[in-house]
């Protein structure tokens, strides 16, 4: 019973500390958000400027071992190895 009483009041100090530390990251995202308020309307312009300004060059996507569906008449599964295959039956 006393491991269960330390283990409890371990959990405990666990849950107080969690608690504090919530407790910091909501007043710092809550100051974030006041901070943030004030200056939206001069950040949303800067923004746009940039985009306005600037070119987006997108890169071609290679896409590997891409599975494509192909007609086929039936496949039947069995195993190789240990691992499981399929096999078309035609």
């Amino acid at each position: 019973t006393d491991k269960l009483q330390r283990e409890i009041k371990a959990e405990k100090a666990k849950v107080r500390a969690l608690a504090e530390q919530l407790q910091i990251v909501k007043e710092d995202k809550e100051r974030l958000l006041h901070e943030n308020d004030n200056d939206a309307e001069s950040s949303i312009n800067t923004c746009v400027q940039a985009m306005r300004n600037t070119k987006v060059r997108l890169a071609p996507v290679i896409v590997k071992n891409r599975r494509t569906e192909v007609e086929i008449d039936s496949e039947e599964e069995y195993e190789e190895n240990g691992e499981r295959r399929t096999c078309t039956v035609k």
